[in-house]
C-alpha cells in the first residue's frame, strides 16, 4: 500500500472512530471522494448505520462483511470501479435506496433479488448485459435506472415489478420493447432513448398510467394507433427517428402538454390537432411539412411552436389565434409572407423567421410588445416597418443577409437592444443617432458597403464585441474604438484597411481587449501570422505575444520604422 493510500485509510479510520464516539443521531456517514481502494475493517462494526455514502472512491471490490451492516437503508457506491457485488449484499434487508451508477459492473448476483424493500435503484453507466431472474422479487421498487448498459432484453420476472413508476433505460441495445413491461400498470415515466427500436408495440396502451414517453434517437418508422389510448400522457418525445406518418389517434391524447417530433420525416400533422387543448410545446423541426392543419389556432395553451427546417410556404389564417404563444421558430422554410395580423400574438417573446424568402414584415408586428428576440436573417427584406419602434423590450434584432441599404433610424431608439446583426446587407452608412444604443453589447457589421465606421460608435459604452470583416470598401476606423471601455473582441479581418488610428497606440487604449483579428488587410503591411487567429504564437521582442496590445505595439513600431 502506498503512503498516499495509507494516509487516506488512516484518515477514514479516525473519522469512523469519531463517528462511534459521537453516537451519530441520524446514523449517517459520508466517506465520498476519499480515494479509498478498500473499505476499512472498522466499518464492519457500524451495524446500526442507516445511510452510508462511499461514492467517488477507487473501490474495485466490496468485502462479504458488507452484508453485515443490516441496518442500512441508503447505500451509495456511485463513481467507483466495481466489477461485481458480493453475494452478501442480499442480506441488506432494510435497504430502500441503492446507487451503483458509474461503475464497471457486468452482472448482478442472484441474491440481489432479496432486497425486497428496495424502492430506488440506480444501475446506470455500467456494463450489465442481463439482469438476474430474481430481479422480479424487487416488488417495492418505484424508480429504476438501467441506462447506459448493454441490455437487449429483460427477464420475464420483470413483469412482477408492479410498484414501478419510473423506468429509465436509455442507451442500451433493445431492438423491441420487452413484453414483460406490459404489466407495469403504475408506470408513469418510460425513457428508452438511444436504443434500436423500430416500432412501439400495440400493447403500449396497457401502460395506462403513463405520463411521459421518451423514445428519441431510435429507428422508429411507425407509431401504433393504440398510442391514442394513453389518456394520461403529458409528454411524448420522439426526436431523431424515421417516422413519416402519424396515427390519427394522436389527437386523442387530450392530456398532452409536450409533443416533440423533431428530426423525422413527417409529411403532415393530423387534422384535429387543435383538440389538444392543454398542449404547451409542439416541436416538429427538421421534417417534411408543407403546411399546418387548419385548426392549429385552437391550441390556445400553446407557448412554444418550433417548425424550423421544413417546407412550409404559408401559415393558416387561424395561426394568429395562438394568443399564449411565446416562442415561434420557422427558420428555413419556404415562406414569402407573414400573416398581416401576426402582431396579435402579443405574448410572443422570441421568433425566428430566418432563411425564408420573406419580402415584407407586417406593420402589426409592432404590437407584439413582449418581443425580446427577433430573427429575420437571410430573407429578401429591403425595408423594415416603422411600427417596430414600439418593441421597447427588444433585446436581440438580427436582420443580416437581406437587401437593406440603410438601417432605420428607429432601431437606434430601442432602449433595451443588446445584440444587433446587420451583416451581409448593402449598407453604406449607419444612422447618426447610433450612439443612443447604450445597452448594445454585440454589433455585427461584416460584408457591407461601409467605407468607414463612424465616430458615433464612441457612445456604445456597453459594447464588448464588434465584428466588421469582409467589407471590401472598409478603409478607415474611428479613433474612438480604442476608448470603448468594455470592448473585448474586435474582428476587422479581410477588409481594405490602410492604417490603424493613432489612438490604437495609446497604452491605456482597449482596456479589456482580449481578441483582435486584423489579417487579410494587405495594406497594413504586416504578415497574417502577426494579425491573424494565431497571433498569440507570434514572438514579440523575443517572447510569445500575450495580448492584442503586443500586436498593436509591434504594428506601430513597424509602421514608424517603415521607409
Amino acid at each position: 500500500m502506498s503512503s498516499d493510500d495509507l494516509a487516506a485509510l488512516q484518515s477514514v479510520e479516525m473519522e469512523i472512530e469519531a463517528w462511534k464516539r459521537e453516537a451519530n443521531a441520524d446514523r449517517t456517514l459520508s466517506l465520498s471522494c476519499r480515494n479509498l481502494k478498500a473499505l476499512p475493517e472498522s466499518l464492519r462494526e457500524l451495524t446500526a448505520i442507516r445511510e452510508l455514502d462511499l461514492s467517488y472512491n477507487l473501490l474495485t471490490t466490496l468485502p462479504e462483511w458488507l452484508g453485515g451492516l443490516s441496518g442500512l437503508e441508503v447505500l451509495s457506491l456511485r463513481g467507483n470501479q466495481l466489477v461485481a457485488l458480493p453475494e452478501s449484499i442480499g442480506n441488506l434487508k432494510k435497504l430502500t435506496s441503492l446507487y451503483l451508477s458509474d461503475n464497471q459492473i457486468a452482472e448482478l448476483p442472484d441474491e440481489f433479488g432479496e432486497l425486497t424493500e428496495l424502492k430506488e435503484l440506480d444501475l446506470s453507466r455500467n456494463q450489465i448485459a442481463h439482469l438476474p431472474a430474481t430481479f422480479g422479487q424487487l416488488t417495492a421498487l418505484t424508480k429504476l435506472s438501467i441506462a447506459e448498459n448493454r441490455l437487449f432484453t429483460l427477464p420475464d420476472s420483470f413483469e412482477s415489478l408492479v410498484s414501478l413508476e419510473v423506468l429509465t433505460a436509455y442507451i442500451n441495445q433493445f431492438g423491441v420493447l420487452p413484453r414483460c413491461i406490459k404489466g407495469l400498470r403504475r408506470l408513469r415515466v418510460l425513457n428508452v432513448d438511444s436504443n434500436q427500436l423500430d416500432s412501439l408495440p400495440e400493447w403500449i396502451d396497457s401502460l395506462s398510467s403513463l405520463e411521459e414517453i421518451s423514445a428519441n434517437r431510435n429507428g422508429l418508422t411507425t407509431l401504433p394507433e393504440s398510442l391514442g389510448s394513453l389518456i394520461n400522457l403529458k409528454s411524448l418525445a420522439l426526436r431523431e427517428n424515421q417516422i413519416a406518418n402519424l396515427p390519427g389517434s394522436l389527437i386523442k391524447l387530450v392530456a398532452l402538454e409536450v409533443l416533440d417530433l423533431s428530426q423525422n420525416e413527417i409529411l403532415n400533422l393530423p387534422q384535429g390537432l387543435g383538440r389538444l387543448k392543454v398542449l404547451r410545446a409542439l416541436r416538429v423541426t427538421h421534417n417534411n411539412l408543407a403546411g399546418l392543419p387548419d385548426d392549429i389556432g385552437d391550441l390556445r395553451a400553446l407557448e412554444e411552436l418550433s417548425l424550423g427546417v421544413n417546407k412550409i410556404s404559408e401559415l393558416p389564417s387561424g395561426f394568429v389565434s395562438l394568443t399564449a404563444l411565446q416562442s415561434l421558430g420557422l427558420r428555413r422554410n419556404c415562406l414569402t409572407a407573414l400573416p398581416e395580423r401576426l402582431g396579435e400574438l402579443r405574448a410572443m417573446k422570441e421568433c425566428d423567421f430566418s432563411e425564408n424568402e420573406i419580402v415584407e414584415i407586417p406593420e402589426s408586428l409592432g404590437n407584439a410588445h413582449e418581443l425580446y428576440h427577433l430573427v429575420l436573417t437571410s430573407n429578401r427584406l429591403t425595408t423594415m416597418p416603422a411600427s417596430l419602434a414600439r418593441l421597447k423590450k427588444l433585446g436581440v434584432l438580427s436582420i443580416g443577409d437581406n437587401q437593406l441599404r440603410c438601417v432605420p433610424e428607429w432601431v437606434c431608439d430601442l432602449p433595451k437592444l443588446e445584440d444587433l446583426q446587420l451583416s451581409s446587407n448593402p449598407l453604406s452608412a449607419l444612422p447618426e443617432n447610433f450612439a443612443n444604443l447604450k445597452r448594445l453589447t454585440t454589433l455585427w457589421l461584416s460584408k457591407t458597403l461601409l467605407a468607414a465606421l463612424p465616430e458615433s460608435l464612441a457612445g456604445l459604452e456597453s459594447l464588448n464585441t464588434l465584428h466588421a470583416s469582409h467589407s471590401a470598401l472598409l478603409t478607415e476606423l474611428p479613433e474612438c474604438l480604442a476608448q470603448l471601455p468594455k470592448l473585448t473582441s474586435l474582428r476587422l479581418y479581410e477588409n481594405r484597411l490602410a492604417r490603424l488610428p493613432d489612438s490604437f497606440a495609446l497604452p491605456n487604449g482597449f482596456p479589456r481587449l482580449s481578441s483582435l483579428l486584423l489579417h487579410g488587410n494587405p495594406e497594413l503591411n504586416l504578415p497574417d501570422e502577426v494579425l491573424g487567429p494565431n497571433w498569440n504564437a507570434f514572438a514579440y521582442e523575443g517572447k510569445a505575444a500575450e495580448s492584442p496590445r503586443d500586436i498593436l505595439n509591434y504594428y506601430f513600431a513597424h509602421r514608424s520604422n517603415a521607409p
